[in-house]
């Protein structure tokens, strides 16, 4: 099972096979502001939003294996409320503007490695 913690900051990968006792098989920490996760095929993709402090993006990680592994990542220092994965690993952001006058945005990007 793949969860965002309490505080959105950090992805925890569990084994949930004995649902009265979870075991943590790791954790992603400073990947904050999770917003979404999607699972498509053996990749799993994390959305978190940017703030004033720290690039949001989107976060990708190889599920194949028994322990998770980061392959990809795209940053945006812009807040990205609106997110969609498709079947090819096409990750579609829609950005609010930064600022007052900047135009809001849809852009795709390809991070499926």
């Amino acid at each position: 099972m793949f969860v965002a913690t309490p505080d959105r900051n950090s992805l925890t990968v569990l084994d949930i096979s004995n649902l009265s006792n979870p075991i943590v098989i790791t954790r992603f920490g400073a990947i904050y502001s999770i917003l979404q996760i999607s699972l498509r095929g053996q990749k799993l993709y994390v959305h978190a939003g940017s703030s004033f402090e720290y690039y949001g993006g989107v976060y990708v990680f190889d599920v194949s294996k028994e322990v998770p592994e980061l392959v990809g990542e795209y940053h945006t220092d812009l807040i990205d409320p609106g997110f969609y994965v498709d079947g090819e690993g096409v990750v579609f952001l829609a950005r609010t503007p930064a600022t007052f006058g900047d135009s809001s945005k849809v852009a795709a990007r390809i991070v499926n490695v």
